[in-house]
């Protein structure tokens, strides 16, 4: 039984989209990903490798989803029995496996925010800045 309804960004959309046009194997990740999410998007048996997102809003995709390389970004609005998937992107290599190419090699994805933690600031404070992107639809879409 699917307990919850997928629903997705315009942004989402649009990143989908171009990365489904890079890699022929993101359709039937993104499936499995949709089965997962509305049926146990909390992770409540811990079944599937999702993790709840400290100091992230809701709106701002608390939760993420591993699925292989693939990594989604979403939020769950109980009341509504709604899940809103908001980012998806590939895993980046760490530093170790970059230099001992453990992992093939990765384009990086834009940072648009950036973790800043203030001195003497205790491990469950957190501060974000944003840095502003501006996105044209014609340098996105065919």
């Amino acid at each position: 039984m699917k307990g919850f309804r997928v629903l997705s960004t315009s942004l989402f959309q649009r990143l989908l989209a171009k990365l489904i046009q890079q890699h022929p194997d993101l359709p039937e990740v993104f499936e499995s990903a949709i089965a997962i999410i509305e049926t146990d998007p909390h992770n409540l048996p811990h079944k599937y490798s999702i993790k709840k997102l400290r100091c992230t809003k809701p709106g701002e995709g608390q939760y993420r989803l591993r699925v292989g390389r693939w990594r989604f970004r979403y939020d769950i609005w109980d009341r509504r029995r709604q899940v809103e998937l908001s980012d998806c992107g590939e895993k980046m290599p760490t530093a170790r496996q970059a230099s001992t190419n453990i992992a093939p090699q990765l384009n990086p994805a834009p940072n648009t925010a950036k973790q800043i933690r203030s001195p003497g600031s205790g491990p469950g404070s957190c501060h974000h800045s944003a840095a502003a992107i501006s996105i044209d639809a014609d340098d996105v879409l065919p």
